[in-house]
């Protein structure tokens, strides 16, 4: 993303720890929760490229601050963000699916819901239930 966004057109902040070095995004360190939701609040978009995993802290964290998402099309992410996002299979089409929530904007916004984790645990147990049939 550093090296392919339209810097006149956007601004990126990471939050967290990371070794690169950026040369366009904002680097922020890690935060405390109330910090992090301040810092996520004054965003528009959140965008998590994490792989095979079954339910993101960061991505439930950007959901509960009202972001619409983009998301990489793996592990649980399109069962968090539901209606509330657009996903992405790679670099191949991050832009093209970036610009795509950007002009739909006000339709992901209002769909965005964020679970709770008690919501979470049950969906986690109920398929558990499913499929042991029990």
């Amino acid at each position: 993303m550093d090296e392919h966004l339209d810097w006149n057109r956007f601004e990126y902040t990471f939050v967290g720890r990371v070794k690169q070095e950026f040369k366009n995004i904002q680097h922020i360190p890690p935060q405390d929760s109330e910090n992090l939701a301040s810092i996520l609040r004054q965003h528009d978009i959140f965008i998590s490229g994490s792989r095979h995993e079954p339910c993101s802290n960061a991505l439930l964290e950007g959901l509960s601050c009202g972001l619409p998402a983009l998301y990489r099309n793996e592990g649980g992410n399109p069962e968090l963000v539901g209606e509330g996002g657009i996903s992405f299979e790679g670099e191949g089409d991050i832009l093209e699916k970036l610009d795509c929530l950007i002009n739909n904007y006000g339709r992901y916004r209002k769909a965005v819901k964020a679970n709770t984790m008690d919501e979470i645990a049950g969906q986690y147990i109920a398929l558990i239930r499913e499929i042991t049939n029990k």
